[in-house]
C-alpha cells in the first residue's frame, strides 16, 4: 500500500499514535538529527555567540527590534522606547505574519535575550523545514531514504541562506510543505474535511484530515502573507481541476472552503491593523509598493537553474556573476540548487508531454500510483512557474494590488515541488531497475541508501556556499561597540530619558542605504537599552512620526537642539555616517556652539553625543510653560501631502476613476494651526487657472503653466485630517492619469511651516547663552 496519509482504501489503517510509535517516528528523528548536524556545519555554529544576532545589519536589525519588543511587551506593534515621544506604533504596516511573534512572545517568558530568541528561531527553521518536507515527500510516495536526503536539502536550500535573519519571516518557510500537502490531497481527489474513524466522535475530528487541513492552513496563513496567498491560488487550481476533469463537486466545494478559510485566517491576523486604520485614517505612505515591481522582482527560469551566487566552485560562481551583471532584473537572486533543478526540468518536460499525449489514455501498471503523483506535482510546478515568472500571471495580479511584489520568492515553493519530482523519478528508476534485473534481496535498499548519501553530499556541496558563513567576529565587534556607546549614554542621562537622533531617516524602507547606513540603523541603540527612549523608529506617514524631519527642514540646528530640549529630550545623538562628510561636520560644530562640547564620542568616530542641560541653564526671559509649549508644537506638526502621488502606486481598478488632485493636511493637535503651505506647482497641459478650496470653504485661484514655480498659501488647518482640493478653472481640461502617472497637475517640495512656532522660536533661541 502506498504511503499516503488519509488514504481512502478500505484496508485497515493504523492510528496516528501507532504510526508515530513505529518506523516513521525513527525516520523523522533521523531527519531532524541529520539536519541539525548539517546546519551546524554549514554555519560554523561552534563559533556563534547566542546573545548576538547572526546578522546585525539591514532588515535583521528590524527583526531584532521586533523580537525585543515581543519579549518586553508581549507583542511587537507598540513600543514606547522608539519613536519618542509618542512611541512606535506598527499597525500602519498591515501584516498577517504573526506566527513568529507568537514564538518570540512565548519564548520571552523564559529567555530574556532577544539575540538568543532570534538565533534560536532562525536555526530551528532548518530542522522544522526538513521535517515538514519529509512529511510531504512521504505523502506523495517517496521512499524513506530518498525522502530523508531531499528533506535535508530542502532545509538548506540556497533560499534559506540568502534570506537568513535579514528576511527571517521568509526564511521560516517550514509551513509550506504542510500546506502543499493539502493542495496535493485536493488535486488527487482525496477528502480534506473528513473526520477520522475513531469511536469517539469528538476525538475523530481532532485526528482526521479535517484537523490536519485546519492546522496546515492556519499555520501558513499566520506565517507569511506571500506563502498563504500562493497556497490559496494553488488550492483554487487544484479544486478547478477536480471540477473540470471529473465533475467532483464535493472536492471542488472542499477546495473553496479551504481557500476561504485561509483568507479568513489572514484577515483575522490583520484585524488589529485594519481596525487601527479605520480609527486613525489610512497611512498609505507607511509601505509603498509599485505595480511594476511585480516584474522587477519576478522569477526567471535562468535564475532558478543557474548556480547560486557565491558558489564554492569558482567558474560556477563566475557564471552566475556574469548573468547577474549582464542581464536585467536580477530580483533577489533565486536559485534552486542542482538537485531541485533536475526535478524542475523533469516537471516541465512531463507537463509538456502530458499536454501532447492528452488523449492517449491513462497511466496504469505497477507504478501507476507514483506516476500519478508525479503528474500532479509536475502540473503544480508548472502552475507555480506560470504564476511567478516574468510577465506571468503575477503581472495580472499587480493590476489589482501592488502589495505582492516579490514573486521570485515562489522559488522556495517550486523547490519543494521540484524535490518531490526528483524523489519520485529516482524511486521510479530504482524500482524499474529492481524489476528488470531482479536484484537480490537487500540490494535495492542498499542502492537506495547509497543514492541518498550521494544526493545529500553533492547537494550540500552545491547549496552551501562558504561565503554564506557569517563573520561572527566582525558582528560581535560592531555589536559590542554599540553596546559600549549606549551604556556610556545611560551613565550620563537620567533613566528613561529621551534621546533625539540626528539625522532624521524615514522608517521603514527608505532606499537606498546612505553611505552604506541603512534606515534600520536608527534602531540599533534601542537594542542595547531597556530604559532610554529614542526618537527614531516611528512609522513614516504620520505627523507624530515625521516631526523631527519636518523640524529639521524648518529650523536651524541651534533652534532644533533648543526646541528638542523643550520637548523633553535629554540628549542628542548624531550619527555622522548618515550625513555627507561636510554636513556631519557642520551639524556637530553647530551643536557644539549651542550645547557645548560633546560628552561622548564613539572610538571609531561615528557617533557623537551631546546633553541638553546647557540649554535650560542658558535661557533667560522665558518661562518653563512657554518652553514646553514650543516643544509640544514641534513634535505635533501639520503633515502635508499631495494626491494623487505616483510614489504610492496604482492598480487597474483605479484607471477609470475620477482625477481628484489635492492636498491632505494632517493636524494632530486639538486646535487649529496656522501654516504657510509652500510647494512647487506646474500644469503639464499648458497655461491654466487652478482653484484651491481651503478647509473652511474659502477659495483662491492661481495662474500656472508648464514651468514650475514656487507657491505659498497661508492656511488655517483644523484638527484632524482635512483637504484642499484643486480644480482647473481656466485652461485645458485635465487628462486622467494612466498607470503610475500622477496626473497633469505637478506638485513637489511640499513644506508646511508652523507660523506661530517659527515666530516664537525666533524670539526664544537668541536669548540662549551656551554654558560651557
Amino acid at each position: 500500500m502506498p504511503n499516503q496519509p488519509f488514504a481512502t482504501d478500505p484496508s485497515p489503517r493504523r492510528t496516528m499514535r501507532q504510526r508515530i510509535a513505529g518506523r516513521e517516528f525513527y525516520f523523522y528523528l533521523l531527519v531532524g538529527a541529520v539536519t541539525i548536524f548539517v546546519t551546524w556545519m554549514a554555519y560554523d555554529l561552534w563559533k556563534i555567540n547566542w546573545y548576538i544576532p547572526i546578522n546585525y545589519e539591514g532588515d535583521a536589525v528590524l527583526i531584532a527590534s521586533h523580537i525585543k519588543t515581543d519579549i518586553e511587551t508581549g507583542w511587537y506593534e507598540s513600543q514606547s522606547l522608539l519613536g519618542a515621544p509618542f512611541g512606535q506604533v506598527y499597525h500602519d504596516w498591515k501584516s498577517a505574519d504573526n506566527l513568529h511573534h507568537i514564538f518570540a512572545s512565548v519564548m520571552g517568558t523564559f529567555i530574556h535575550s532577544f539575540g538568543v530568541v532570534m538565533n534560536l528561531y532562525f536555526l530551528l527553521g532548518f530542522p522544522l523545514a526538513a521535517l515538514t518536507a519529509a512529511w510531504f515527500l512521504r505523502l506523495i510516495g517517496v521512499s524513506r531514504a530518498i525522502a530523508l536526503a531531499l528533506a535535508v536539502l530542502y532545509a538548506i536550500a540556497p533560499y534559506h541562506f540568502i534570506r537568513g535573519e535579514n528576511h527571517m519571516w521568509l526564511s521560516a518557510y517550514y509551513p509550506i510543505p504542510l500546506a502543499l500537502g493539502v493542495v496535493y490531497l485536493i488535486a488527487r481527489g482525496r477528502p480534506i474535511w473528513r473526520a477520522d474513524n475513531s469511536p469517539t466522535r469528538l476525538v475523530s475530528w481532532f485526528t482526521g484530515p479535517a484537523a490536519f487541513t485546519v492546522f496546515a492552513l492556519a499555520l501558513v496563513g499566520t506565517a507569511n502573507s506571500y506563502y498563504a496567498f500562493w497556497i490559496v491560488l494553488f488550492i483554487g487550481v487544484a479544486g478547478l481541476f477536480q471540477l473540470i476533469n471529473g465533475r467532483r463537486w464535493r472536492s471542488f466545494v472542499g477546495a473553496v472552503a479551504a481557500g476561504v478559510f485561509t483568507v479568513l485566517v489572514m484577515l483575522a491576523n490583520m484585524l488589529p491593523d485594519i481596525i487601527y486604520s479605520w480609527q486613525n485614517g489610512a497611512n498609505d505612505a507607511a509601505v509603498v509598493r509599485y505595480p511594476v515591481e511585480a516584474e522587477l522582482y519576478a522569477l526567471k527560469i535562468a535564475q532558478l537553474i543557474l548556480p547560486q551566487p557565491g558558489h564554492r566552485i569558482p567558474w560556477l560562481n563566475e557564471l552566475r556573476t556574469y548573468y547577474e551583471g549582464t542581464y536585467p532584473f536580477p530580483a533577489e537572486q533565486p536559485a534552486l540548487g542542482f538537485v531541485a533543478t533536475f526535478g524542475f526540468i523533469v516537471a516541465l518536460v512531463l507537463t509538456l508531454y502530458a499536454v501532447l499525449t492528452w488523449n492517449r489514455g491513462r497511466t496504469a501498471g505497477r507504478h501507476s500510483e507514483l506516476l500519478a503523483a508525479l503528474g500532479v506535482i509536475s502540473a503544480l510546478t508548472m502552475f507555480g512557474l506560470l504564476l511567478a515568472t516574468l510577465g506571468g500571471f503575477s503581472t495580472l495580479v499587480s493590476f489589482f494590488t501592488s502589495d505582492l511584489r516579490g514573486w521570485n520568492r515562489m522559488s522556495i515553493v517550486l523547490a519543494m515541488l521540484s524535490l518531490g519530482v526528483t524523489g519520485l523519478v529516482i524511486d521510479l528508476a530504482l524500482r524499474s531497475l529492481d524489476q528488470r534485473v531482479s536484484l537480490r534481496t537487500g540490494l535495492l535498499p542498499t542502492i537506495s541508501a547509497a543514492t541518498a548519501v550521494l544526493l545529500l553530499g553533492g547537494g550540500y556541496l552545491d547549496q552551501v556556499a562558504p561565503s554564506r558563513v557569517p563573520n561572527y567576529s566582525a558582528t560581535k565587534a560592531a555589536f559590542d561597540q554599540d553596546e559600549a556607546m549606549v551604556k556610556a549614554i545611560e551613565t550620563i542621562v537620567p533613566g528613561e530619558a529621551m534621546i533625539f537622533q540626528l539625522p532624521y531617516r524615514k522608517f521603514p524602507e527608505t532606499p537606498p542605504p546612505r553611505n552604506n547606513v541603512w534606515d534600520t540603523d536608527q534602531l540599533k541603540p534601542y537594542l542595547h537599552s531597556d530604559t532610554l527612549r529614542w526618537s527614531g523608529g516611528g512609522i513614516k506617514g504620520r505627523p507624530t512620526s515625521e516631526w523631527s524631519g519636518i523640524a529639521a527642514a524648518e529650523l536651524t540646528v541651534s533652534q532644533l537642539a533648543t526646541v528638542a530640549t523643550f520637548a523633553g529630550f535629554a540628549g542628542i545623538l548624531v550619527d555622522q555616517n548618515s550625513y555627507e562628510p561636510d554636513d556631519a561636520a557642520a551639524t556637530v560644530n553647530s551643536l557644539t556652539e549651542t550645547l557645548g562640547s560633546p560628552v561622548y564620542q564613539s572610538p571609531e568616530g561615528r557617533y557623537v553625543f551631546f546633553t541638553t542641560v546647557s540649554v535650560t541653564a542658558g535661557l533667560a526671559g522665558t518661562t518653563s510653560e512657554e518652553n514646553a509649549k514650543l516643544g509640544a508644537w514641534m513634535v505635533t506638526p501639520v503633515l502635508a501631502t499631495f494626491q494623487p502621488d505616483a510614489s504610492q502606486g496604482y492598480s487597474a481598478p483605479l484607471l477609470g476613476s475620477t482625477y481628484e488632485p489635492g492636498f491632505t493636511l494632517d493636524n494632530p493637535r486639538d486646535k487649529p494651526v496656522d501654516i504657510a503651505l509652500t510647494f512647487h506647482l506646474s500644469y503639464r497641459q499648458g497655461d491654466a487657472t487652478l482653484r484651491f478650496t481651503y478647509p473652511d470653504g474659502s477659495t483662491t485661484e492661481l495662474q500656472t503653466g508648464v514651468e514650475s514655480k514656487s507657491v505659498t498659501l497661508n492656511v488655517t488647518v483644523p484638527p484632524g485630517r482635512s483637504k484642499i482640493p484643486l480644480a482647473v478653472r481656466d485652461g485645458a481640461a485635465p487628462l486622467s492619469p494612466v498607470g503610475g502617472d500622477s496626473g497633469p497637475i505637478q506638485v513637489g517640495n511640499i513644506r508646511a511651516t508652523d507660523l506661530e512656532l517659527m515666530k516664537a522660536v525666533e524670539v526664544v533661541v537668541p536669548t540662549l547663552t551656551t554654558v560651557q
